[in-house]
């Protein structure tokens, strides 16, 4: 599988270990995931919660997702992310209660998942990466969160991208074997 840049290979990834968790957190995404078809769009996911009885939503949840290189005893959660995710709940209509939030931080030790409406919200400003998948050294100054594994549900998951990009690959020889014989068959059948 190839992508035209690590952004897109990230994006991929991201997307990937998601429906990884959903399989192993049968539990905690127990709704249908769909993903977002733009890939710089502010989140990346979204789930809606049905009421078991009347079958209507009973509350929208976004998902924006982020891979994580290094573990960090602290993460960071741009204010201008932030602000962009709010902003789409806020023009859609919703409150917190309506429509939800979660981050989702895949590091090399665990999974973090936080709920933005249940985050610590203290501001501090500071030289950070202008786009960690441009370049690590070029920096500039931003706002941002200060997110703590504590202040999220913590998860036993590890993203494993060779996992995800042989899983891919095998999936996508199936597919094609699948799609041949099924050609294969009809001209049999129908000439």
């Amino acid at each position: 599988m190839t992508f035209t840049d690590d952004f897109e290979k990230r994006e991929y990834l991201g997307r990937e270990a998601l429906k990884e968790l959903q399989r192993i957190y049968t539990n905690l995404f127990k709704y249908d995931l769909h993903f977002t078809t733009d890939t710089y769009a502010a989140y990346d996911a979204f789930y809606h919660i049905i009421d078991s009885d009347t079958h209507s939503i009973t509350k929208r949840v976004l998902i924006e997702i982020k891979i994580r290189d290094r573990h960090f005893p602290e993460y960071i959660l741009e204010t201008k992310k932030l602000n962009s995710l709010k902003k789409i709940r806020k023009d859609l209509g919703f409150n917190d209660n309506e429509m939800s939030i979660l981050y989702i931080n895949f590091c090399p030790n665990e999974t973090i998942i936080w709920n933005i409406d249940k985050i610590n919200n203290d501001i501090k400003t500071n030289e950070y990466n202008k786009a960690t998948s441009v370049s690590r050294s070029d920096k500039v100054n931003k706002s941002v969160i200060m997110l703590q594994p504590t202040e999220g549900k913590q998860l036993d998951y590890i993203l494993d991208e060779h996992r995800i990009l042989n899983r891919t690959k095998i999936n996508n020889i199936v597919d094609s074997k699948v799609k041949e014989l099924k050609n294969d068959l009809f001209k049999t059948l129908f000439g």
